[in-house]
Parts: C-alpha cells; sequence; structure tokens
C-alpha cells in the first residue's frame, strides 16, 4: 500500500469500477488528488478514494505530490527528446508520447512528469494535441 496523485490531466480522472475503461464511472478524481494504492491491475492501479474502492488507469498516477495548479497535457513532438534534470541524468522519451506539462519557464523549457519522472524538455518539443 502506499499513496498516488492524478496526474496528466488538466482536471480529473475517471474512476472505475472495474479495471476496464469501459466499465461503470464511480467518480471523476481532480488533479492533484492523493488516492490509497491497493494493488496494479494490468494498466490500472486499484485505489480508495473517498471510502470507494475502484480503478484508475496507471497512466494517471505519479508517487510524487504535484503542484498545486493543474497541469496539461502535452505530446512529445519530435524522435530522440530526453528529459533533462539534475543531476545531469536523461531520460529518453517517445516521440507522440502523452506528459504532464507542470510549468513553462521563461528559457525556453517546459517542465513536465512522465512515468513519475519530472525534468525539462524545450518547449518546442512540445506540441499540444495529440495528432
Amino acid at each position: 500500500m502506499g499513496y498516488r496523485y492524478v496526474t496528466n490531466v488538466s482536471h480529473g480522472v475517471n474512476f472505475h469500477q472495474t479495471a476496464d475503461d469501459k466499465s461503470q464511472v464511480l467518480a471523476t478524481v481532480p488533479y492533484g488528488t492523493r488516492v490509497e494504492y491497493v494493488e496494479m491491475a494490468d494498466d490500472f492501479a486499484r485505489v480508495k478514494y473517498n471510502n470507494m474502492y475502484g480503478y484508475i488507469m496507471n497512466f494517471y498516477l505519479t508517487q510524487i505530490q504535484l503542484p498545486t495548479q493543474a497541469s496539461a497535457m502535452r505530446y512529445i513532438d519530435a524522435d530522440g527528446v530526453s528529459i533533462m534534470g539534475r543531476p545531469k541524468a536523461e531520460t529518453p522519451v517517445p516521440k507522440d508520447t502523452a506528459v504532464g506539462l507542470i510549468e513553462v519557464s521563461v528559457n525556453g523549457y517546459a517542465r513536465i512528469d512522465y512515468n513519475d519522472t519530472r525534468g525539462y524538455v524545450k518547449r518546442t518539443q512540445l506540441r499540444e494535441n495529440k495528432d
């Protein structure tokens, strides 16, 4: 057990009755909300939210507590993009991958969240739409 936070959405994510994105939606969990993590279920995590047990897709959860401002989703727009962080470690991200936009800095970079990794990419390497 542990906790996870809702990420990679601008407002909220569906909280499903079963580990199937076509199953009944029990609630919408807002961005940044902490949920109790119970177990992994394929592409979903079984979690406890508002005293109910249900499922959220793993893509929308992170172990890192998020900033209070809502994030926006962006897509990597180039091949060979790596998230830069400190210390100088790089995490490769495939083209067309969805990432959570945390903030845009004035120096031409954007801080993003990808699979529990936070770091920076050039703003020109992101696009707003999936296509």
